[in-house]
């Protein structure tokens, strides 16, 4: 009797068995940001100094180069984390992570609940960055570098995504959830007609093996879904950085708070990854307490205000823009200056980016800069669909 009741007992846990096992339930993020750190961008030497506000990934490492210099290996390195990909990763679905909630009730009577978005559910990814630099960013009569130290922090405050955005992420994890409840009961019957222990386990080994093709299908549009960029998104950001006069001196250098919103207008085919070419346009406002500042031959401490704006064209690996940005001074004696610059960002893989700008910098009018630069991101970011549809499918 006891061999039978051992079988009785397996079927009886071969299905929760098979459900635990073979349901993948996580999307990997694919698309998120590896972006320019603030921390770099408070002192100027950023490819861009207008960022497009994204969702950022759990670290990036960056390294920038002036062209030019005649030094051979990058002296300017930023490191950015995220706390929020560090807090409590288990149990984060994607309603959490978009900040959707579920309508309690009907928004028109006869129609299917809804996700209601959360417009400033962005702000748990506020990020934080710090810089080690060794440039020469003292306008002053001497040349040798200083080691700076920075940091910097930023945040998405507002988003609104395009409309019928919820809707169409509900109706995919609707799909999802029925996609997955026919494949496991596909499954589940050819294990239940294999009445062979031996035959049963063998089977079972294969089945946990077997990649669920249409669920598998869906979480891919699913993931589309949830990498479209919004139709408007605020940013703020905020930085403070400290100069090594030498190695006994060490002051504060530049201090800034700047804001940037964003649009961006999709265009082109659309392919099973969704929306891949957008038009930016980007507005972004600076405020930026320096000691260092060079006025009419000498050092001074400034304050100006830095606005501008960006327009760039994102195609799937490659961002190409333009940004300008005019700086006034609080000094009425002072005349403001421009920053005019082309920007280039290639996506190497969903880790990797390499950045370039050339242009005219901020000061004297034929001061050009470019600027090379590279990001790494690190992290597998990933984030699970609701799984009470798997234990039933309404």
């Amino acid at each position: 009797m006891k061999p039978a009741i051992f079988l009785v007992f397996l079927a009886g846990v071969f299905p929760c068995f098979l459900k635990a096992q073979k349901v993948n339930s996580e999307v990997k993020l694919k698309d998120l940001a590896v972006p320019n750190a603030p921390s770099f961008m408070i002192l100027d030497i950023s490819p861009s100094l207008i960022e497009n506000p994204t969702t950022p990934k759990e670290f990036a490492f960056g390294a920038l180069q002036t062209m030019g210099q005649g030094e051979g290996w990058p002296q300017n390195y930023a490191m950015e984390f995220t706390p929020y990909w560090w807090i409590k990763p288990e149990k984060r679905d994607v309603y959490q992570f978009l900040g959707l909630k579920k309508s309690k009730e009907p928004v028109v009577a006869g129609v299917e609940n809804v996700s209601r978005y959360n417009p400033f559910s962005g702000m748990k990814f506020t990020n934080i960055s710090m810089a080690f630099v060794n440039k020469d960013l003292i306008p002053d009569t001497s040349s040798l570098s200083q080691k700076i130290f920075s940091i910097g922090l930023r945040s998405n405050i507002l988003k609104y995504n395009r409309p019928l955005y919820a809707n169409e992420l509900d109706k995919e994890i609707n799909n999802w959830h029925q996609a997955v409840q026919a494949e496991l009961t596909v499954l589940q019957e050819e294990l239940n007609q294999e009445n062979d222990p031996v035959k049963r386990r063998k089977l079972q080994q294969q089945q946990n093996n077997k990649v669920l093709p249409v669920s598998s299908d869906i979480t891919r549009k699913i993931n589309a879904i949830i990498n479209q960029k919004p139709l408007f998104s605020w940013d703020i950001a905020a930085a403070y950085s400290v100069y090594g006069i030498n190695n006994d001196r060490f002051r504060t250098g530049r201090t800034g708070i700047w804001t940037t919103i964003a649009s961006y207008f999709p265009f082109g085919k659309k392919t099973d990854e969704g929306n891949q070419n957008y038009l930016d346009l980007l507005l972004c406002s600076r405020y930026i307490h320096d000691n260092f500042s060079l006025s009419q031959s000498r050092l001074v401490t400034s304050n100006s205000l830095d606005a501008g704006g960006k327009i760039a064209l994102e195609f799937a690996r490659i961002n190409i823009g333009a940004e300008l940005l005019q700086r006034f001074y609080a000094d009425e004696n002072r005349s403001s200056k421009t920053r005019a610059v082309g920007t280039i960002s290639y996506r190497l893989d969903n880790n990797l980016y390499i950045s370039g700008t050339f242009g005219k910098d901020f000061g004297p009018v034929n001061k050009i800069i470019t600027l090379f630069g590279l990001n790494w991101g690190f992290g597998d970011e990933k984030i699970d669909l609701p799984d009470e549809a798997i234990q039933n499918n309404n």
